[in-house]
Parts: C-alpha cells; sequence; structure tokens
C-alpha cells in the first residue's frame, strides 16, 4: 500500500529542504545549506545565473521582471499580428473570435475558398436560393443592417471591412468593438 504525504511533506521526505531561491543566494553566489544534497548542489551550481555586477539573478536587464516582460521575451521571435483587435473580444463568445481568425488565415471552407481550390460548389445563397451574393444579402438587404458596405467598388474582404472600420472617424469607440463584434459573429 502506498504511503501519501501531505504536499509540503514531499521535498523533505525526499531529503530537499523547503527552501526560497532567496535563501540559497547570498552576496551574489549560491550558498547551500551543509544537509542540502551534494547532487542538487552540482546541479544548480554547475549552472551561472548571475550577473558579476549586481548581486541577485536578472530578467532581461532588470532587477524587478513582470510576466509582461516574460510573455514579451517568450514570444519576441513571433510574427505580430496586427489585426487581433479584431478579432479578440472580452466577454464576447469565443466561437465567434474563432471563426473569424479562420477566415483571416484562409482555413474556413467556404464557398469562396472551396471554389479558389478548384472543389466545385455551388453558390447559391440558401436564404432566397438565388445566386446573389450573399455578402449583399446580409449587409445590404437584411434590414439594411450596415448599408454604409455601399462605399466600396467590389465586395469588400474581411480586412477591408475591418480597417475602414477603424479608420472611420464617426463611430465610437464602443460602436467600433460592437461592429467588430457583429462582423466576427456573421462569419
Amino acid at each position: 500500500m502506498a504511503v501519501v504525504l501531505p504536499r509540503g511533506e514531499i521535498p523533505s521526505a525526499l531529503g530537499i529542504p523547503l527552501l526560497r531561491i532567496s535563501d540559497l543566494v547570498a552576496g551574489g553566489n549560491w550558498s547551500f545549506p551543509h544537509n542540502f544534497l551534494s547532487s542538487l548542489h552540482n546541479v544548480i551550481s554547475a549552472n551561472l545565473f548571475f550577473n558579476s555586477s549586481v548581486d541577485c539573478p536578472l530578467w532581461c536587464g532588470s532587477k524587478h521582471p513582470t510576466f509582461k516582460s516574460f510573455m514579451e521575451e517568450f514570444y519576441k521571435d513571433m510574427e505580430v499580428v496586427s489585426w487581433f483587435s479584431f478579432v479578440w473580444h472580452k466577454c464576447a463568445s469565443i466561437q465567434f473570435s474563432y471563426f473569424a481568425w479562420l477566415a483571416m488565415n484562409g482555413g474556413l471552407k467556404t464557398t469562396d475558398q472551396l471554389i479558389l481550390r478548384s472543389v466545385s460548389a455551388q453558390p447559391i445563397c440558401l436564404f432566397v436560393t438565388t445566386t446573389i451574393n450573399l455578402f449583399l444579402i446580409f449587409f445590404l438587404i437584411i434590414e439594411g443592417t450596415l448599408s454604409w458596405v455601399l462605399v466600396f467598388l467590389l465586395r469588400p474582404n474581411i480586412m477591408q471591412i475591418f480597417n475602414y472600420i477603424k479608420g472611420y472617424s464617426q463611430f465610437s469607440k464602443a460602436m467600433k468593438k460592437f461592429l467588430y463584434v457583429v462582423i466576427c459573429a456573421s462569419i
């Protein structure tokens, strides 16, 4: 039968004392107690974590690192996505953001995407059973929801609509956020 130890007693049962890193550092060097496991002592001592000019470990040149600085360092090699604020919304259903993200990356299997990939698909609107442009049906015919999109000469893509909303000075910040959610929900 296995013996279950409380969480705090597991390290001490293995011979590992419960210490904070600050308890092991003195004067910019490691300072281990005499009863510290020699195998752990060797592994920790072999790694140099200290800057010789200061007496504490540094993270990106800062004595007081923040989670934000850690995240920035972790993701620094990743591509910056400038349109994330159009898609990800606080207090909105994640499925809207998910499908909008897929649509922006060409991952949705819409009729347009299937036709681009040479897959036969019928561009017929299920709402009116004609080949009328579904974009126009949703945004213009159905109660004139966003009639201002008529300023586009050709059918706009999602990014063009987002950029138009962003640059439209007559919309308040709250209205822009609302329109971003509406666009994402319509996908």
